[in-house]
């Protein structure tokens, strides 16, 4: 990000809207977990990108975000080995079941977590939905535009409060 412009103000660093599911995004957000494991999903995401999450399964909400620091991708074992270099699960938070999720994939990455903000008023699906009728949470990530309407909306005022 340049200078002081905020996210999707700056058409060189897009931000990220991934649906985490509510162990993982806990874990994130309570500083546990230090890299989030995706298996690849065909985005270039790199360092100073701003990652929102939206908590899947029964919370259904936007509640928080991250910027990414380090990436790691490639094949899960090169992905693995890297978070074993970094200090194992006891300096990343991440473990054996978080490997799991990633070891079949052809190709995974590890995103560092950094920047953790919880949002004090998550805006949960149903709140969304009053404003953006029919909005759908995506299944894995999407990136968000300049205006788009669940920027403007719905993140940009949670993020403010």
């Amino acid at each position: 990000m340049k200078g002081n412009l905020e996210p999707l103000e700056d058409p060189e660093t897009p931000v990220v809207l991934l649906s985490i599911k509510p162990r993982y995004a806990q874990r994130i957000l309570s500083g546990v977990k230090k890299f989030e494991l995706r298996t690849w999903i065909g985005l270039d995401l790199y360092p100073g990108m701003l990652v929102v999450m939206y908590v899947s399964g029964n919370i259904k909400a936007i509640a928080g975000e991250f910027r990414i620091g380090k990436v790691y991708k490639g094949r899960p074992e090169y992905v693995w080995s890297k978070l074993i270099e970094e200090g194992g699960q006891e300096k990343t938070g991440v473990g054996e079941e978080d490997y799991l999720y990633i070891a079949r994939a052809r190709k995974a990455m590890a995103l560092e977590v950094t920047d953790v903000k919880a949002y004090k008023r998550p805006p949960r699906l149903e709140e969304i939905r009053m404003v953006i009728p029919g909005w759908l949470p995506p299944m894995s990530h999407s990136i968000l535009e300049t205006g788009d309407p669940l920027w403007e909306m719905i993140i940009k005022p949670a993020r403010e409060l």
